[in-house]
């Protein structure tokens, strides 16, 4: 799922940030601090709506992995690059070339690199200004 603006994932996205992310309880009148610069209407006095904060909590109870089938949200919006990992993370052991065991081949069927993270959830990335260079690449690999 691509999206401008990155979801407040509960326990996962930082709290204390500048920006006020979609599904954020900030969301609402006193939260709103741009409105002025940005040449627009203040956001309401009601603050986020329900079904905003439904939107967000589908999204990771029935839709993200390991649940449903949303492996990834690419965000942008605050120009800060990281990762929202929702779910497990773990590190592939390495392989030496010449070491050819069981567990090295495994990895490679299951199509894993080995001495890499990999989650096994669901991962909110955050890029980097593209006006800056910044860019985003994401691997998806088939687990079988």
């Amino acid at each position: 799922l691509t999206v401008h603006v990155p979801f407040m994932l509960r326990g996962v996205s930082p709290r204390k940030h500048k920006f006020v992310l979609c599904g954020d309880e900030r969301y609402g009148f006193d939260g709103d601090t741009s409105w002025q610069v940005e040449r627009r209407e203040r956001w309401p006095r009601s603050g986020l709506p329900p079904a905003t904060q439904k939107f967000v909590e589908d999204l990771l109870n029935h839709f993200a992995a390991p649940n449903g089938p949303l492996l990834a949200v690419l965000a942008g919006h605050e120009h800060t690059p990281r990762a929202d990992v929702v779910g497990s993370t773990f590190r592939t052991p390495p392989c030496l070339e010449k070491q050819l065991n069981e567990q090295c081949l495994a990895m490679e069927v299951a199509g894993l690199r080995p001495d890499t993270d990999s989650h096994g959830g669901f991962v909110q990335y955050v890029s980097p200004a593209a006006c800056d260079g910044g860019y985003r690449l994401v691997e998806v690999r088939m687990l079988r």
